[in-house]
């Protein structure tokens, strides 16, 4: 019985590792390991938890760009459209 309980703890390794709201636990295929995988636009950087890319790197955008990321796609920069009008 106790066996059958450590097998069944090693086959789901997620459920030892903690990610945070901006990665998702997968097992690793080479090695086994479970790790947490930063969602797109996000980025873990000396293996903390995953961070905005926008927050890592605030010069991401350049021109005055406005840093955000977009769910499912990643980091995007937003820039406000000027236009003179001359009457």
């Amino acid at each position: 019985f106790f066996f059958f309980n450590v097998l069944g703890d090693q086959a789901n390794l997620c459920k030892f590792q903690a990610c945070n709201e901006f990665s998702e636990c997968v097992v690793n295929p080479w090695s086994g390991e479970a790790e947490c995988r930063c969602f797109p636009g996000y980025l873990s950087v000396e293996e903390l938890p995953c961070q905005s890319l926008c927050d890592l790197q605030p010069d991401f955008c350049l021109n005055d760009g406005k840093c955000d990321i977009m769910p499912g796609h990643g980091a995007i920069c937003r820039y406000v459209v000027v236009r003179d009008f001359i009457a």
